[in-house]
């Protein structure tokens, strides 16, 4: 892959979501060592914190795990960016895109992290808010996508990721599902076995389980981002959406300043 602008002038974005060159699998190695870079430090604090006889070592890595992991599928996020722009993605650049975008992100992250542990406090005490849940989660799936992509602010990022989810609602659901169940239930059952008894060895575990399935996950999450973006007009691709993946990814002079 040449680092050139230019390198798939004839095609479309969709062409090129359609093709056998599929994405996800071509970037998983690159995605997948993203995501464990964003959760060595929860890592390294837990085993510190560990060795010092610290009793709240064993919940550091599930507490902080969560935000780190949605960091790092912003800086997965970009890594795309940079395959569709035919630039050579790598960890540095993905990760300096998100630093540039560290603040609003943060907010975003905070802000989706708030409204799903609110939605699923409330299941216990009002059924209907199960469906009210079901059906907001989906349409906030693409928040930190649009942040780091489009570079929107905190309150227009929800408001994009809102409208973009409505034609991809489906297919958000599905992804929502499995992710839930790797995440709750899978990623439990293998760290069980992994590290029976060791309660901090059954969270690294988790993460690292969580950190193999991500990059398929999330890479799905990325391509949906982007069909709804074909949808919404189909003359993106090589124009208007192409210049903007530079711009957020660096390849071209950034706008200045960033929005919180």
């Amino acid at each position: 892959m040449s680092d050139t602008f230019s390198e798939k002038p004839d095609k479309s974005l969709r062409e090129i979501l359609s093709s056998n060159d599929h994405p996800i699998i071509k970037l998983y190695p690159l995605n997948f060592l993203i995501k464990i870079i964003s959760i060595l430090p929860i890592i390294g604090l837990a085993v510190l914190l560990r060795a010092k006889n610290v009793d709240s070592a064993e919940n550091v890595a599930s507490l902080l795990g969560t935000p780190f992991s949605l960091l790092g599928t912003a800086a997965m996020t970009s890594c795309f960016g940079s395959y569709f722009t035919g630039q050579r993605p790598s960890p540095l650049r993905s990760y300096w895109t998100v630093l540039r975008r560290l603040p609003t992100l943060l907010l975003t992250t905070f802000m989706m992290l708030v409204l799903v542990v609110c939605g699923v406090a409330l299941t216990s005490l009002f059924t209907l808010s199960i469906f009210a849940l079901f059906f907001t989660v989906p349409r906030i799936m693409f928040v930190n996508l649009v942040c780091v992509l489009e570079r929107k602010s905190v309150i227009d990022s929800f408001s994009r990721s809102y409208k973009l989810s409505a034609d991809r609602f489906w297919a958000l659901v599905v992804i929502a599902i499995a992710s839930g169940l790797i995440q709750n239930y899978l990623a439990e059952y293998v760290s069980t076995l992994i590290a029976p008894g060791d309660t901090l060895g059954q969270g690294i575990s988790r993460l690292m389980f969580i950190s193999l399935m991500d990059p398929i996950l999330d890479g799905h999450l990325v391509i949906q981002y982007f069909k709804a973006r074909c949808s919404e007009d189909d003359a993106y691709g090589v124009t208007e959406l192409r210049v903007e993946l530079m711009r957020a990814t660096h390849a071209a002079p950034p706008a200045e300043g960033i929005d919180l």
